[in-house]
Order: structure tokens, then C-alpha cells, then sequence
């Protein structure tokens, strides 16, 4: 895409307007630096555009690629202030009402997998099993930390599809669109707990710390959407939590 103009903002325009390509920046943003990372974020792009677009990014000198990894030059790091904006910008008004054609579990999931707060977990690990209520077979995810010695904060959380072979600690059951409305801080976990739209099932402790443990979307606090209120006769939030025996020592 050429406009033909010295504008800064129409070379900008040039190199990111193509389609995906702040998509992938985001995610090289993000820490994402494999192919199949890209793919898992990015879910409506082919291989072969994914492929296409990181070799445009690389030959103007916003990628580099090291073996199998993909990482942003300093020109492609300066670009985190305009993504930033982007988001900012999008939360509070390129959102509107989201369509069921936007509700992207694949992503959804993604995100919060890295957006997980490990050292408001137990340090002898955690495994919580997301299911989508409303979403065809297979609509079962699996998040997991091992145990840690060390920085519980240094863990990451691994994000899977088939169930694991330990005991889950927490069950979460929720719909698709209530899940992203509290990731975007459209609602809150408490009022999507008092309508039933979330239901939680497993150790005490994770179910008290879900705030800290499951942050907001990064960019959720810049929303100008008030969290839809409580109703006036919800009975007691108790009642959508099924606490098993607390495991944590």
C-alpha cells in the first residue's frame, strides 16, 4: 500500500496499515516471538499471510529473526507508545457493542494465559479448567503452573487444551461473552457471580483471590463503561461458589 505522499503519517500508514500487521506488532509487544505463538493470538490469519506479513515486517527493519524467534528492532520497539494509544483509543471508543463475530476464544484464552499474576498463586502450583459453556465440544481450556522453589512470580502459566493428568484446583464455568465482558471490564466478576454467569467450583483460596491472581485486560482501566450494577435482590454471592476442601497448606 503506497500513498505517495513525504507525510510522516502516510510512510507510517505504509509500513503498519496492511491488514494483521499491527496485530503481529502487538503481540511482539506482548512477548510473543514464535510462529506458532503468532498463530494462537492471531487466529483469523493464514500461515501464509502470518509468513508474508513477518517477512515485510523484517525487511523494514521492525524484525529481526533469530532461528526459530521473531523480535522487534529498536525501530519496532519505538512503535509500543503508538500500540498503546491504539488500545487506549479502542477501548473508549472503536468498540461499540461487541458483534459474536468478535468474541475470539483462541485469543481470549491467549491473553490470559499471559496475563496470569503466579505469585498470587499457591506455590505448590495451580492447575484451573476454563469451560465455555456456550461454546460446541471441544470448549475445555487448561491453565497451569508447577510448583515453584524459588520467585513464585517468575512462573509462567501453560495453556492447554487437553485435560492434565493432576487434579484440577479450580473449575471455572462461563459463558463466552461474559468472560470477555469481565476480561474488558465491562463487568464485574462480582455481578457476573450474583447473575450465575460465572460460576466457580474448587480451592477457597483461589476462588477468594481471582481479582489478583486473573487481572483486567492491559488496557481495560482506560474503558469508559460503567460496570453494569448489581441487582437490588441478588442473594448471596455464596451461593455461585462450590467450595471444596481448601488444599493450600
Amino acid at each position: 500500500m503506497e500513498y505517495g505522499q513525504f507525510c510522516p503519517v502516510a510512510k507510517a500508514a505504509e509500513l503498519l496499515g496492511e491488514k494483521w500487521t499491527l496485530l503481529i506488532v502487538r503481540e511482539l509487544l506482548y512477548g510473543s516471538t514464535r510462529f506458532s505463538e503468532f498463530q494462537r493470538a492471531i487466529g483469523g490469519i493464514s500461515p501464509t499471510m502470518l509468513n508474508k506479513r513477518l517477512k515485510e515486517l523484517e525487511s523494514n527493519g521492525l524484525v529481526d529473526k533469530d532461528d526459530h524467534d521473531y523480535h522487534l528492532t529498536p525501530a519496532g520497539e519505538d512503535l509500543a507508545p503508538l500500540v498503546r494509544q491504539f488500545a487506549i483509543w479502542g477501548m473508549r471508543w472503536g468498540r461499540g457493542d461487541l458483534p459474536d463475530t468478535d468474541l475470539d476464544v483462541e485469543l481470549l484464552m491467549w491473553d490470559i494465559r499471559r496475563r496470569i499474576k503466579a505469585e498470587f498463586l499457591p506455590e505448590t502450583g495451580a492447575v484451573i479448567e476454563i469451560h465455555i459453556t456456550d461454546l460446541p465440544e471441544p470448549n475445555r481450556w487448561w491453565l497451569s503452573l508447577e510448583a515453584c522453589d524459588g520467585r513464585p512470580g517468575d512462573r509462567e502459566a501453560q495453556l492447554d487444551t487437553e485435560p492434565p493428568r493432576t487434579e484440577v484446583d479450580l473449575a471455572i464455568e462461563v459463558g463466552l461473552r461474559a468472560l470477555t465482558e469481565i476480561w474488558l471490564g465491562d463487568m464485574s466478576v462480582q455481578t457476573a457471580l450474583a447473575r450465575r454467569q460465572l460460576v466457580l467450583q474448587g480451592m477457597p483460596l483461589l476462588i477468594r483471590s481471582i481479582e489478583q491472581w486473573l487481572p483486567l485486560a492491559r488496557n481495560a482501566v482506560f474503558s469508559e463503561r460503567k460496570l453494569d450494577p448489581s441487582p437490588e435482590n441478588v442473594r448471596r454471592l455464596s451461593l455461585a461458589i462450590k467450595p471444596l476442601e481448601d488444599k493450600a497448606p
